[in-house]
């Protein structure tokens, strides 16, 4: 494939790039520059055609996608730029880390703005759309390097079309943070099928935003429900 010569052209090549999303790490981010000629008057610069290039050798030799096996352990790992975020789905064979899916997508209007904290709560809705088939067959280890990283199994909630016997079992999770000067902490509030009702609260040990302490809420709360045996789980 030769470089673009007019926007026709590198439409194109944004419409093979979006096809070849779940093959590509990070796709929204390695082909930006592509995307940038398309929002002003066309000029192929050298940054496009560098860009271009190191697609075409990544595409000439990709790592192969490794199909995963009903039940095992898959590892979702979580990334944010400036301008997008990403997922990668994962799989471990002989110890050794083997891609099942990508996902990129990119930031627009306020999502830009977001804090890093909130563009990985992003990134992690985004896969859950995207990978719903994968989180109801898979026990999923989601992780992201950061302050607060933490890592969690967890599991989509059920679709509407699920039996009216597991609808009775539901747990529901209420979870709230709030931020303080040095730390922050967490209230959970678990209710139970039976209808006890469980209070836990945790101090953060490092400084958090209300934003950073409430998503620290929702991840106490899905480790204790993996603690407590919950399934069917509505936070």
């Amino acid at each position: 494939m030769t470089s673009p010569k007019i926007v026709k052209e590198v439409q194109k090549l944004t419409g093979r790039i979006a096809a070849l999303n779940r093959f590509v790490s990070k796709a929204t981010d390695k082909c930006l520059p592509f995307f940038k000629t398309l929002k002003q008057a066309f000029v192929w610069i050298d940054e496009c055609e560098a860009v271009f290039q190191e697609l075409k050798r990544y595409l000439s030799n990709p790592p192969l996608l490794s199909p995963s096996k009903e039940g095992e352990n898959l590892n979702l790992y979580l990334a944010a730029s400036v301008t997008a975020v990403s997922a990668a789905l994962i799989r471990e064979e002989d110890k050794k880390q083997l891609p099942v899916y990508y996902i990129s997508q990119a930031l627009q209007g306020a999502k830009a703005k977001y804090p890093r904290i909130e563009k990985i709560a992003f990134a992690l809705i985004v896969a859950l759309q995207k990978l719903r088939s994968y989180f109801e067959a898979h026990p999923i280890l989601d992780s992201h390097q950061g302050a607060s990283s933490s890592r969690f199994h967890c599991r989509v909630h059920p679709s509407k079309n699920d039996d009216r016997e597991d609808e009775a079992e539901q747990w529901t999770i209420q979870t709230d943070g709030s931020s303080a000067q040095k730390r922050g902490g967490v209230r959970v509030i678990i209710n139970t099928p039976d209808g006890e009702k469980l209070r836990y609260e945790v101090q953060l040990k490092f400084p958090a935003t209300n934003n950073e302490a409430e998503y620290e809420g929702i991840l106490t709360g899905l480790r204790l429900r993996q603690a407590l045996g919950a399934k069917n789980l509505l936070i």
